[in-house]
C-alpha cells in the first residue's frame, strides 16, 4: 500500500468483486497461451521443472521486459515494479509446472 500511496481507509466499503473477476480472466488467458506455447517443438516441457522454467522464463524475459517500461514512464519505483514482478513469476512458475504435469 505505501508503494501506491494508499491508506486502509482508502479501501474501507472498496468491492474487490470486479478486480477478481478481471484477475481470474487474466490467469485463463495467460494459462490457455501457455499451454499452447507448450505445444511448439522445442518449448514442450519433459517435466514439470522444464514446464517450471519455462513459465519464469516467459514471466521474467517476456511480460517483465515488456512492463518494465511502463513503471519506468509513470514513475513508480523498482520495488513496485518487483513485488508486481515477483507475484506474476511465482503464478506463472506454478502454472508451467502445473501444465508440465498434466500433459
Amino acid at each position: 500500500m505505501n508503494e501506491v500511496g494508499m491508506t486502509e481507509a482508502d479501501l474501507e466499503g472498496a468491492n474487490p468483486a470486479p478486480a477478481m473477476i478481471k484477475s481470474f480472466i487474466a490467469a485463463i488467458v495467460g494459462t490457455a497461451a501457455m499451454a499452447i506455447l507448450m505445444t511448439v517443438p522445442g518449448l514442450q516441457p519433459m517435466g514439470w521443472m522444464e514446464g517450471a522454467l519455462l513459465g519464469l522464463s516467459l514471466a521474467v524475459f517476456i511480460a517483465g521486459a515488456g512492463a518494465f517500461p511502463n513503471y519506468a514512464f509513470e514513475d513508480k519505483t523498482l520495488r513496485h515494479f518487483l513485488i508486481h514482478l515477483g507475484n506474476l513469476a511465482l503464478a506463472m512458475t506454478l502454472t508451467g509446472a502445473m501444465l508440465a504435469i498434466w500433459r
